[in-house]
């Protein structure tokens, strides 16, 4: 069973092998759980699964999802039973039916409470990838939105949204809910004729929230600062504090993922994974795509400016041979920009510092936007996250590589990384897998 704390909000008791969600905090050092807890419904046949999480100013903790009761049948279709996921009361949705459900739900700061959960909608047509909270504590959801598969449901548009029609295939949503998500305060789509999926969202202090993701539309909304792409795209979008009108949007051309950062002066710092197009500026440290490969896409920063020019945009890679390389954005000021990554068998990769080199690690780099050229490049290496230590091996042919990290570094430049494999340290709360041989 996964391991839970005295007073946790619920143990672990699905029996359809499907999984639930948890929440776990952990102690500084990483030696013991402050609280940990299960979340999910109360049926033995429930699974739910957790697409995005925030904290919000008291370490109250958000979650986004899907959720269902189901068995399976030997033909392998799923019959569904009525959802036995928990909701509040006066919940914007409660209604409890038998079928895929997407969710939000609060969790108190000790993990001992909800204290709210909604379902987004009656049909699994609009689903949430990440969620945000303003100092007020509203909750902004983001994701997707269709009407594919016989899904009929309209997006709950609210009255003077920004789009209330649907634009075809996916479409971007933001739905703002009340501090006790018993109502929308908005709901908007965005989005074009083609795929437009949005992957992260942020909120400022005046309360117009910033969405990210890809796009295929030619006609993805932009303002009239705003570029276009060419093919696929990676948009940035913010709308105004009512969710009436963009703010900017642009897209920016071959990005298939982004990842966003927003100062308090209105600069947009973008990382993700670009391929051959992307636009960079004349300082660049790399202006064109410095990889052979078929299909590859590469780590970039680009910063754009609150009249949406382009400060600084560049490639960083070298040239990895089959896999895909990425950036995150991690500490921004007007010209220092911080970004961590992970590189792909690149012995290519341009590093400053060695110390812990290797062709295949995740890394940090540091970049001075005003300067140009190889002057913009401060500082790159590997961090000790890397191939020799944090090795997965294929479950079933025991090939073995090295799994890309999701990065965070906090204020203190403690860089935290989660990886499907790694070493331990002499104090952590589990230094060996409970099941050796489970292969999860």
């Amino acid at each position: 069973t996964y391991p839970t704390t005295p007073g946790a909000y619920q143990k672990y008791q699905t029996q359809n092998y499907s999984g639930e969600v948890f929440v776990s905090k952990l102690s500084q050092d990483g030696s013991y759980l402050v609280w940990s807890t299960i979340v999910g419904g109360t049926g033995p046949n429930n699974a739910s699964w957790p697409d995005g999480f925030a904290l919000d100013a008291h370490d109250d903790v958000y979650i986004v999802g899907e959720t269902g009761d189901f068995t399976n049948n030997s033909n392998g279709t799923q019959t569904f039973s009525v959802s036995t996921f928990p909701t509040s009361a006066n919940a914007y949705n409660h209604a409890e039916l038998a079928t895929w459900r997407f969710f939000l739900v609060k969790l108190n700061s000790s993990g001992s409470a909800l204290d709210y959960s909604t379902f987004l909608s009656n049909e699994p047509n609009i689903i949430p990838y990440a969620v945000v909270v303003d100092s007020a504590s509203n909750a902004y959801v983001t994701g997707e939105y269709n009407e594919a598969s016989g899904l009929t449901s309209p997006f709950p548009a609210t009255a003077g949204a920004y789009q209330s029609t649907y634009g075809g295939d996916n479409d971007a949503f933001v739905m703002k809910f009340n501090a006790a998500a018993t109502a929308l305060d908005y709901a908007t789509l965005v989005g074009g004729g083609d795929d437009d999926v949005s992957s992260q969202i942020l909120v400022d202090s005046a309360g117009n929230a910033t969405i990210d993701g890809y796009t295929y539309s030619p006609d993805y909304p932009i303002t009239a600062n705003g570029k276009r792409q060419t093919d696929e795209g990676g948009f940035i979008t913010t709308l105004n504090s009512a969710g009436s009108a963009l703010v900017y949007s642009t897209v920016l051309n071959h990005v298939i993922s982004t990842n966003v950062k927003r100062d308090s002066a209105g600069y947009y710092y973008v990382g993700g994974q670009a391929g051959t197009n992307l636009p960079t500026t004349a300082t660049a440290f790399q202006k064109t795509f410095p990889a052979t490969g078929s299909g590859i896409h590469l780590g970039f920063l680009t910063e754009i400016d609150p009249s949406g020019n382009l400060v600084y945009s560049s490639y960083i890679a070298g040239n990895p041979p089959l896999k895909s390389e990425d950036t995150q954005i991690q500490l921004v000021s007007p010209n220092n920009v911080v970004v961590a990554g992970n590189r792909s068998g690149d012995a290519w990769f341009p590093v400053t510092d060695r110390t812990y080199e290797q062709d295949s690690c995740s890394f940090l780099a540091t970049f001075n936007t005003r300067a140009s050229g190889r002057a913009s490049l401060v500082y790159s290496g590997c961090t000790p996250i890397n191939e020799t230590d944090n090795t997965t091996y294929n479950q079933f042919r025991g090939i073995p590589y090295f799994n890309p990290s999701q990065l965070y570094l906090d204020g203190s430049n403690n860089l935290y990384g989660l990886n499907t494999f790694g070493p331990t340290s002499p104090h952590a709360l589990q230094n060996t897998p409970p099941q050796q041989s489970s292969g999860n």
